[in-house]
């Protein structure tokens, strides 16, 4: 691994010279924090994060804690963090939980433990990361929270807006005359859950319909609940004409189950999905979804980040910043009009897309 020494001699400089010019020491000629800079890219150094971090008393270091990496939403929004974050001159450390919190609460204080700037954090069964620092009785790094928001006063987050992109999907689905609406879903631990839930019952009330809480199929996000959840629905002595499923690793199991069912979408069953994957417009018959903007969402993250970090030293607002993104409606082909039509309800319909 390439040195400090070995930059300052192929600079031609003294090893001072070289560490004030790589640590951005305003009374450094720009010429020679040029060459500085050469040297180091010529001859492979990277500074070490943890000993930059205690001798300027300020960490380069960003931990990115989130459940997986497996779906094109996280991924999407890990792969923006890093790269913004990095033309900041930060580092990420990503860990992922699995939806496991005792994972997850040993990551957060395997953080804390670390010399990390800041903290972004896809929460768990609701708890936050400060509350997993209070009760170890340690202080927690500032903290963002993307994608799941768990309400604590001390975070900030960003989030879609999960109710309204549940909304105008069973609105959609009820404008084409679906009354019968089952949703596969996670057991409401977690902000997302919760308010897609809370959104599928207002699409119901807004359009006067009455809301079958049993047809809510809330257990895990796997693919063999998505696939045993749907054939428990077809299997009802009246199973419903659509299923709204919010989660890509539920729509592949409950595809499955349509497959080994022998069912055709939208003729036997209309479904529609959360998160618009690059695959679901591929699908036969295309998905209609409600699309996550991960990049949008990502950026925001980084905006508050490095904003907060920037303004270090003052006083913290009174209130959490929470950040909703909006997202967009895709309609496609995987909806069937049924004879009887109810007044549509979305409140931004859209035409359909391909």
């Amino acid at each position: 691994m390439a040195t400090l020494k070995a930059v300052a001699a192929h600079a031609g400089v003294s090893i001072a010279t070289a560490s004030r010019a790589l640590s951005g020491h305003p009374r450094v000629d720009p010429h020679t924090r040029e060459r500085v800079q050469q040297a180091a890219v010529a001859v492979g150094y990277r500074p070490n994060a943890t000993a930059r971090a205690l001798k300027s008393n300020r960490s380069s270091l960003v931990g990115l804690v989130l459940p997986n990496v497996d779906s094109h939403f996280y991924a999407g929004i890990s792969t923006r963090i890093q790269k913004t974050l990095g033309e900041e001159g930060y580092q990420v450390i990503m860990c992922l939980h699995g939806e496991d919190p005792a994972v997850e609460r040993e990551h957060l204080l395997r953080l804390q433990s670390l010399p990390v700037a800041a903290i972004v954090h896809a929460p768990t069964s609701g708890r936050s990361a400060q509350e997993v620092y209070a009760e170890a009785g340690v202080e927690g790094p500032y903290v963002v929270e993307v994608n799941r928001h768990s309400a604590d006063e001390r975070t900030d987050a960003v989030c879609c807006n999960d109710f309204e992109g549940i909304h105008q999907l069973a609105g959609t689905l009820l404008g084409h005359g679906h009354t019968r609406i089952a949703m596969i879903t996670a057991q409401p631990r977690e902000s997302t859950a919760t308010e897609r839930l809370a959104g599928l019952r207002a699409a119901f009330e807004d359009a006067g319909v009455r809301f079958d809480a049993d047809l809510v199929y809330a257990k895990e996000y796997s693919e063999a609940w998505g696939r045993d959840a749907l054939r428990q629905i077809m299997a009802l002595p009246e199973p419903p004409s659509a299923v709204i499923v919010p989660a890509n690793v539920l729509v592949l199991g409950a595809l499955e189950a349509v497959a080994d069912l022998r069912l055709s979408i939208p003729e036997d069953l209309s479904l529609v999905t959360f998160t618009d994957f690059p695959w679901h417009r591929l699908y036969n018959p295309p998905l209609t979804s409600f699309e996550r903007p991960h990049d949008a969402m990502a950026y925001e993250v980084c905006r508050l980040l490095v904003r907060h970090l920037n303004e270090a030293g003052q006083a913290p607002p009174d209130h959490p910043t929470v950040v909703r993104v909006p997202g967009q409606l895709k309609i496609r082909a995987s909806i069937k009009t049924l004879a009887s039509t109810a007044t549509p309800t979305s409140k931004n319909p859209q035409e359909p897309v391909a």
